[in-house]
Formats: C-alpha cells, structure tokens, sequence
C-alpha cells in the first residue's frame, strides 16, 4: 500500500493530471485507488500480515471510514474483521462471531467500540447484516450486492450525516455494475473468438 500512496501522490500533484481532472477528484481517485490496492493485497495476505498491514494502516491514518465500507462492499470481510479486531480491541473469536451472526444491535455495539460514530454505525451494521445474507444465500447471479442493497436503503432516507456513506455506497455499486458490464462484455467475445 505504500508504493501506491507515493505513486498516487506523484500523479496527484501532477499539473496535467490536475489541470485535466481537479484537485478533489484527483486526491479522491489517488485515495480510491490506494483503498483497493490496499484490499487487493489483503487478499492474498496470511492472517499475520493481514494483521500488520492493518495496524500500520491505522498508524498512518488511512484505516478510514471509507475503506472499511470498500471492504464490506466488496466482499472483504477478513480484511474488515482484522481492522474492527484492531480498533476495538475485541478478541478475534468475538469479533468473527457477532460480523458472522450477530444481530444489528450487537454489531452496531462492536462497531461503535471500534470508533465508528452514532451516525454511521447503523448503516455499517445494515452493511454487515447484508454481508450475512451474502454468505447464507444461494447465488444465481439475480441478487443485489451489498453496496447496491445499502446504496438502495440510503436512498429512501433523508440524508443529512449519511450523505458522504450514501455516495460511496453509490459509487461503489455502479464500480460493480460497470465490472459486471465489462466482465460479460468479454466473456462473449471469448466465445464469438
């Protein structure tokens, strides 16, 4: 993750990149893409390395809000658990218990205790339980991932302080439905080949 935060930051104060797409955009594309590398290594780590990448990430200030709804989103739940382990100080065993079966209550309880405020921590734990459902359910490729699910719940409320978690969760399920899009656009033309 370090090697992608020193490259994002060269392209991030670059003057084409920032002239062609904006300061803020460029800063929030360089944070994006450190985020999923940071989660594509966590799927290839042993528990161990999870666990130091995890730590290290916390002492730079990048175990963010945003990256642990990336993760739920995109299925990285080892990644999650590792991280809400780390911030709260809960006992591994606790915390893969109540992410794996808890009701809302008890993890919305673990994820305040890991630091997520009020406001947010309702809409982790809806995150959570859909990653429950995930797991449970049978896949025939119909369903709705999780940050489509969440992105749909925020919707039918008033915003306010869920704004900036509405807009990732949006963000992140059109990122899914443009993969989805582009994996089926190159499936055919393997079979067409």
């Amino acid at each position: 993750p370090v090697l992608a935060e020193k490259a994002g930051a060269a392209l991030a104060a670059s003057d084409l990149v920032r002239a062609v797409i904006g300061e803020d955009r460029a800063q929030r594309v360089v944070r994006e893409t450190c985020d999923a590398a940071a989660l594509t290594l966590s799927s290839a780590s042993a528990r161990e390395e999870l666990q130091r990448m995890v730590a290290a990430l916390r002492k730079t200030g990048r175990l963010t809000p945003a990256l642990l709804l990336t993760a739920l989103c995109s299925g990285r739940t080892e990644f999650f658990s590792a991280a809400i382990v780390d911030l709260s100080g809960v006992p591994e065993k606790r915390v893969r218990s109540i992410l794996s079966g808890g009701r809302f209550h008890s993890i919305r309880a673990l994820l305040e205790t890991a630091g997520l405020g009020r406001e947010v921590s309702g809409m982790f734990s809806e995150a959570v339980l859909f990653c429950q459902c995930e797991a449970d359910a049978d896949h025939d490729g119909a369903s709705l991932s999780v940050a489509a699910r969440l992105s749909d719940r925020l919707r039918r409320r008033s915003l306010g302080a869920y704004h900036a978690v509405a807009e990732l969760a949006e963000r992140l399920a059109f990122a899914e439905q443009r993969q989805r899009a582009r994996n089926y656009a190159l499936m055919l033309s393997r079979q067409a080949a």
